[in-house]
């Protein structure tokens, strides 16, 4: 049988907020559409529009999605299922099994396909029945990887799906996507590194502020991310902010994920932390931040020191930007300067919970700057950031880094290998540096 999608879109998004408008297209059996654009460009409204979500979580539909000749606005939800599979940005939101062994069966039950666990190694996943809230981003996002390409149904949905990915991972899901299409899937990707999916000559769908535009392909462009940074300084001789000694750590009934760390590290200084998925890149920076407390070791820090998590939702407060900037300070002259250094003037009013995941993580850096904070610790600061927002938020970066803080990033990012002073590689519990 041959899959067709087919979008008419007028208009669709939030009443008195974002809205995406003018979307005709048609794909069918074995076509790849990859989509991109800046960040808050309205990419995810339209994956969430092709899903059949957008009006299930207070938005609208001007318009109709036909999967197979199945207007899914006017579809039993249970038919929808067995049609798309979506998985979204934030790959957080996708789980609600308890362990690995729940979470993939039910997925694969719901479509009536039988469970073989021994497929999940071949997506890295081995323990079976680990607990899902002790999993990396990364995992999780394996996980649903691993949900998706298995429950085949016509079209699939991915929203970011290489961002909290290592790289050898990242190579088995595309060549996943490959099969799926090979077969007669029609794929949907939005992706920040459009360069990612250039082997597979896709089609193409460039949006900005909410509409379609005309552009030059961009797949064979290089990323263009040289000499991000200049001016790189020496360690040597500069005080010390953190300083943590023989670092053991382990969940419990687990295994030791940090074994015998030490490092020190400087004021005035930007320094990376990269290793495959589960690592421990995260655990790393919530122990040098005090949010957890190492098995054996210690950690002494001098400065104050904030972690940001890959999901900014988890640092913020306060419904809107502006509410979330004033509670930080009542030096207004400090709030107006973080709005003007982070860009966040045109999104001041908007919910938090409405802006992209790009301008979420602007926000809780200015929320973090209005505080006074000397130390930042940030995991996966630039997950589906494209490239403009990624320079603008390597100026970000380096203003806090010219106002004397230090800054930590944990991240799978290939684009950020120039910034740093120095890169450590998390391997076995381990950590190696300095890996440049």
């Amino acid at each position: 049988m041959e899959n067709k999608l087919e979008a008419s879109i007028v208009e669709a998004g939030f009443k008195n907020s974002f809205t995406i408008k003018n979307f005709f297209f048609k794909l069918s059996s074995g076509d790849i559409l990859l989509i991109y654009g800046k960040s808050g460009s309205g990419k995810t409204t339209l994956l969430k529009t092709l899903a059949g979500l957008i009006d299930k979580i207070g938005g609208f539909i001007n318009g109709k999605i036909r999967v197979n000749d199945l207007n899914i606005y006017e579809s039993d939800p249970e038919e929808v299922l067995n049609l798309v599979t979506y998985i979204p940005q934030e790959p957080w939101y996708g789980i609600i099994g308890h362990t690995i062994r729940s979470e993939f069966c039910h997925a694969l039950s719901i479509r009536n396909i039988e469970c073989d666990l021994n497929v999940l190694s071949k997506y890295g996943l081995r323990e079976y029945d680990t607990v899902t809230y002790g999993l990396s981003v990364g995992q999780i996002q394996r996980l649903l990887l691993a949900e998706a390409l298995e429950s085949r149904t016509p079209v699939l949905l991915l929203d970011e799906p290489l961002t909290y990915i290592d790289q050898d991972t990242r190579n088995y899901i595309i060549k996943g996507v490959e099969k799926f299409s090979g077969e007669g899937g029609i794929v949907v990707v939005v992706d920040h590194i459009p360069q990612n999916w250039a082997r597979f000559d896709p089609k193409t769908l460039h949006i900005d502020n909410g509409i379609p535009v005309n552009q030059p392909s961009v797949l064979n462009k290089s990323l263009e991310t040289n000499n991000l940074r200049v001016g790189k300084h020496s360690s040597i001789g500069k005080e010390t902010v953190i300083k943590a000694e023989n670092i053991w750590f382990k969940y419990s009934s687990s295994n030791y994920i940090l074994k015998g760390v030490t490092i020190e590290i400087t004021k005035n200084s930007i320094i990376g932390f990269k290793g495959s998925n589960g690592s421990g890149k995260s655990t790393l920076l919530k122990i040098l931040a005090g949010i957890y407390k190492p098995n054996k070791g210690r950690v002494v820090r001098f400065g104050r020191t904030v972690y940001i998590p890959e999901n900014p939702l988890l640092y913020l407060t306060h419904p809107t930007p502006r509410e979330e900037l004033y509670s930080g300070s009542i030096d207004e002259n400090i709030v107006l300067e973080a709005i003007e250094i982070f860009d966040l003037k045109n999104v001041l009013d908007r919910p938090i919970l409405k802006l992209s995941s790009g301008e979420r993580r602007r926000v809780a850096l200015a929320s973090s700057y209005v505080r006074g904070y000397s130390i930042y610790l940030l995991d996966e600061p630039t997950g589906g950031l494209d490239l403009f927002s990624l320079k603008s938020f390597i100026d970000m970066v380096m203003y806090l880094y010219e106002k004397n803080c230090s800054i930590l990033i944990a991240h799978h990012d290939p684009r950020l290998s120039d910034l740093f002073d120095q890169e450590y590689l998390l391997t076995n519990g381990v950590v190696i540096g300095n890996h440049k």
